[in-house]
């Protein structure tokens, strides 16, 4: 993905549970998050799916500073770019099953 309009972002690594395939981490640093954000805090989630795939569900928190708001644009724009960037690496491990274990 090209063209973003952010620098920097600084992610922390919150939980790592293999047992369960899920995974947190905190945006708390970088451009993304502006003058409004605090930090964003995801988890993830992955599950089995019914065709012997995968589903990856992921959930965002997002804390704001002071009363601002978080407006619906901006939401939906992180998912977008979060699913593209999802499927440019499904289709690479697809096509490069060697790569992963």
């Amino acid at each position: 993905m090209t063209g973003s309009p952010f620098k920097y972002v600084v992610h922390q690594i919150d939980a790592v549970d293999t047992e369960n395939h899920t995974f947190g981490y905190t945006v708390v640093d970088g451009d993304l998050l502006g003058e409004e954000l605090e930090k964003i805090a995801y988890e993830t989630k992955i599950v089995a799916g019914a065709d012997g795939g995968s589903i990856l569900k992921n959930t965002g928190k997002y804390f704001t500073m002071g009363d601002h708001g978080i407006k619906e644009e901006f939401v939906n724009e992180g998912k977008e770019k979060a699913l593209a960037l999802l499927k440019a690496v499904e289709t690479y491990l697809v096509a490069n099953p060697d790569a992963y274990i």
